[in-house]
C-alpha cells in the first residue's frame, strides 16, 4: 500500500483543509502516530514509497519494520547507490496517473521508464546527459513498437524535397528571441547537411505566436506541394523552450497537456483540409534541447524532465562550431488520404493558446527549414510472359 499516511513527517498529525477549482472544501487526515503504525499495522504489506525525496523516510519505513520498494521512480533519485542497497528496499515502480494510451506513455514516461528499468535492472548507472542521449537514440524503434506503425521514410526508397525557399523569410544570422539560426536541407535519404556554415545565405520560414515582439507573421501561406504523397518530413523546432505538462494535469484533454504552438494545414486538391497540430515535446521542442542535457537537471512543474526528448520527432543536430550547435526536429506525417493530390501547405502559429497551468504561453517562434516527401509506391509491373 502507498505508505504516506504511515508518516508524520510526510501528512503531518492534523487535518489539513483543502478547496478544489470550483471552490468546494474539504479535510485530507493526518499520518498515523508512530505507536498506531507499531501496533496496529501488520508488517507483511509491503509499503510503495513514493515520498523518496528525502532519504530519511526511507530509513523512518524501515525502522517500523516494513519492506518498501520506490513508487513513483524516477531516474533522477539522489544517493541510488546507498539507498538501493537498503535491506528493506526491493525495488522500484515508476508510475503513470493518466490513462494507458499509446500518447500518454510515448510523451510522458520513456525517460522515466527507460531510466528507472537501468537503474533497477543494471549495475552501470549513467548520469542525466548520457540517459538523455540514450532516449532520444532510441526513440525512433520504440515508437514503431508501441504504435505498431513504420512511417513511409523507412521503407520506401524515394525521398524528395520541396523547395521552400520562395517562402523563406528568416535568414541565416538573424537572431530570433536570442537563437541564431543556420539552414540545412535535404541531401538523400531523410536529411542531412549541406554547409553547417552560419554565415551562409540559406534561410528558413517563420512564425510566430507573438508578432509585435518576435518580428515574423504569424501564418506563411500556400506553400506547394501538387503531389499525391505517401508522407510529409518537417525539418523544424521552435526558438525557445515550452511546456509540456504530464497527461494527468488534464484528464478531460490529454492533448492540451502538451503547448500547441502552431499547426500545419494540409490543403488537397478537392479541397479538403487536414490540420497537424505543432506541440511542444510531441511532435517539436526547441533548438536548445541538446544544449541543456548539459545543464543541472532541475524538476520542472510536475517533477519530470517533459523537455528531454520529443516523442514523434527525431532529432537532428547542428554543429555550428567547435563549441556551439543547434537541434532541428524530424517530424513525419503519414497521409492518410492515399491517392489524394495535396495541393499545399500553411505553416500557423498559435496567437492565444491556454497551457495546462490557465496561462498563456510565452512569445515563441516556429522555424521550419525544410520539407521532404516519402513519393507514392509506383505502380508494379504485372505483365507476365507466357
Amino acid at each position: 500500500m502507498w505508505g504516506d499516511h504511515l508518516l508524520e513527517s510526510v501528512r503531518d498529525k492534523e487535518f489539513r483543509q483543502r478547496e478544489t477549482k470550483t471552490g468546494y472544501t474539504y479535510k485530507i487526515p493526518g499520518a498515523l502516530t508512530p505507536q498506531q503504525v507499531l501496533t496496529s499495522i501488520p508488517k507483511d504489506i509491503l509499503i510503495f514509497n513514493w515520498f523518496w525525496g528525502d532519504p530519511k523516510n526511507d530509513k523512518a519505513v524501515e525502522e517500523f519494520g516494513f519492506e518498501q520498494v520506490y513508487g513513483n521512480l524516477r531516474p533522477n533519485i539522489s544517493e541510488w547507490e546507498e539507498r538501493c542497497s537498503q535491506p528493506s528496499i526491493k525495488g522500484g515502480a515508476p508510475s503513470s496517473w493518466a490513462a494507458t494510451t499509446e500518447l500518454n506513455i510515448g510523451k510522458d514516461l520513456l525517460y522515466d521508464f527507460l531510466g528507472c528499468a537501468n537503474l533497477l535492472w543494471s549495475d552501470h548507472h549513467v548520469d542525466h546527459v548520457i540517459l538523455a542521449k540514450n532516449v532520444r537514440m532510441m526513440m525512433t524503434g520504440i515508437r514503431e513498437q508501441l504504435s505498431g506503425i513504420v512511417l513511409p521514410s523507412r521503407t520506401e526508397p524515394n525521398i524528395s524535397s520541396i523547395d521552400i525557399s520562395d517562402y523563406a523569410n528568416v535568414p541565416a544570422g538573424k537572431n530570433i528571441l536570442g537563437i541564431i539560426l543556420n539552414h540545412q536541407t535535404n541531401k538523400g535519404g531523410r536529411f542531412s547537411l549541406v554547409d553547417p556554415d552560419i554565415n551562409n545565405n540559406m534561410t528558413a520560414i517563420g512564425v510566430s505566436t507573438d508578432t509585435e515582439s518576435v518580428g515574423l507573421p504569424s501564418v506563411v501561406s500556400d506553400i506547394k506541394v501538387n503531389r499525391d504523397v505517401s508522407s510529409l518530413i518537417f525539418l523544424h523546432a521552435c526558438a525557445v523552450e515550452a511546456g509540456n505538462e504530464k497527461a494527468y494535469r488534464k484528464i478531460y484533454n490529454f492533448d492540451d497537456t502538451s503547448d500547441l504552438l502552431g499547426w500545419y494545414e494540409i490543403t488537397y486538391e478537392d479541397g479538403f483540409v487536414e490540420t497537424i497540430p505543432i506541440r511542444y515535446g510531441i511532435n517539436i521542442l526547441d533548438v536548445s534541447t541538446l544544449r541543456r542535457d548539459t545543464d543541472t537537471w532541475e524538476e520542472g512543474k510536475t517533477g519530470a524532465p517533459q523537455n528531454v526528448y520529443s516523442y514523434r520527432a527525431d532529432p537532428l543536430e547542428l554543429s555550428l562550431d567547435d563549441s556551439s550547435s543547434l537541434c532541428f526536429f524530424v517530424y513525419e506525417w503519414l497521409n492518410p488520404r492515399f491517392g489524394k493530390i495535396i495541393k499545399s501547405i500553411s505553416l500557423n502559429a498559435s496567437r492565444s493558446y491556454i497551457n495546462a497551468f490557465d496561462e498563456k504561453i510565452p512569445a515563441n517562434a516556429i522555424l521550419l527549414s525544410a520539407i521532404n516527401y516519402a513519393d507514392k509506391r509506383p505502380i508494379p509491373d504485372v505483365s507476365y510472359k507466357k
